[in-house]
C-alpha cells in the first residue's frame, strides 16, 4: 500500500501537504511531477492564497493577515498536530466525522470544531481578510498547518 497523503514534513523540505495520484507513493522525493495531484508548495499554480503553520497557545488568538481584501471568504483547510504517546501525527479538522458547510455571508464565517482526541478545541474565523485561530483550550499549545483557497 502506498503513502497517497503526506501532512506535515514534506519530502524535499518544507512543511505542508502532498497528494499523489493512484498508485504512487506522495512520500518519494523523486515522484515525476506527473504522478502528483496536489502539492501545497505549488504556490503558483493553484488557488492557494497562503499556507503556514501556527502554534496558538491556550485561550489566546493567532492572526493571519492575506494582504489582500478579497470579495468573499476563501475556503480554509486545516489539520492539528497532535501527540499520543510518542508517535506524532496530523489529524484532520473534526477527526474521522469532519463536516462541509456552505456559507452564506461572503465577509466572514465562524468555523467551529472539536478535534478528536484532544481535548483541544481550537476555532477558525475566516474573514475576508484574516483568519483568526483560537485556542479555546485552558491548557497547552495547538499547532495547526492551514491552506487557504480563493473560491
Amino acid at each position: 500500500m502506498t503513502n497517497r497523503v503526506i501532512t506535515g514534513e514534506l519530502p524535499g523540505g518544507g512543511q505542508g501537504i502532498r497528494i499523489s495520484r493512484p498508485g504512487q507513493n506522495a512520500a518519494d522525493a523523486n515522484l515525476d511531477g506527473k504522478h502528483v495531484a496536489f502539492d501545497s508548495r505549488w504556490i503558483g499554480s493553484a488557488r492557494v492564497l497562503r499556507m503556514g503553520t501556527v502554534d496558538i497557545s491556550a485561550g489566546n488568538a493567532a492572526t493571519v493577515m492575506f494582504g489582500v481584501t478579497l470579495d468573499r471568504a476563501p475556503a480554509l483547510i486545516v489539520m492539528k498536530y497532535g501527540l499520543t504517546g510518542s508517535i506524532n501525527y496530523w489529524e484532520p479538522i473534526g477527526g474521522s466525522t469532519s463536516t462541509t458547510r456552505d456559507f452564506t455571508d461572503p465577509s466572514a464565517s465562524q468555523v467551529n470544531n472539536a478535534l478528536s482526541p484532544s481535548n483541544a478545541t481550537p476555532e477558525a474565523d475566516v474573514r475576508n481578510d484574516r483568519v483568526i485561530f483560537r485556542n479555546t483550550n485552558a491548557n497547552g499549545t495547538i499547532r495547526v498547518c492551514y491552506i487557504l483557497l480563493r473560491v
